[in-house]
């Protein structure tokens, strides 16, 4: 339902809209979204993980949303409790899916 100008520099490629837990109830909404924790991610992050709305220089906004509404959920399981699990975990999962092939 979007017009083609709503995007910007869209790849040829599936990307990652987000992970996502299935209970929200106990989010922590005011862990707010830090980038230096995932400063080791970035090159990944804007390869499979792109923000294709902003376009700012960082495009960060993406995440920053998507760690927000779905991390700080996901983060109460131990292997998802910090940005840098979860984004990395998110990451893992599409190269252990061959959603290109």
């Amino acid at each position: 339902q979007m017009n083609a100008n709503d995007c910007h520099d869209p790849p040829k490629y599936w990307t990652i809209h987000g992970l996502w837990p299935d209970k929200a109830e106990d989010c922590n909404r005011t862990w707010h979204f830090n980038v230096t924790e995932i400063k080791d991610l970035i090159l990944d992050m804007r390869h499979y993980w792109p923000d294709v709305l902003h376009s700012s220089l960082n495009r960060t906004q993406f995440w920053k949303h998507e760690w927000s509404k779905h991390g700080t959920c996901a983060a109460t399981l131990e292997v998802l409790n910090s940005q840098k699990k979860y984004f990395g975990k998110a990451l893992e999962l599409y190269q252990h899916v061959d959603l290109n092939g």
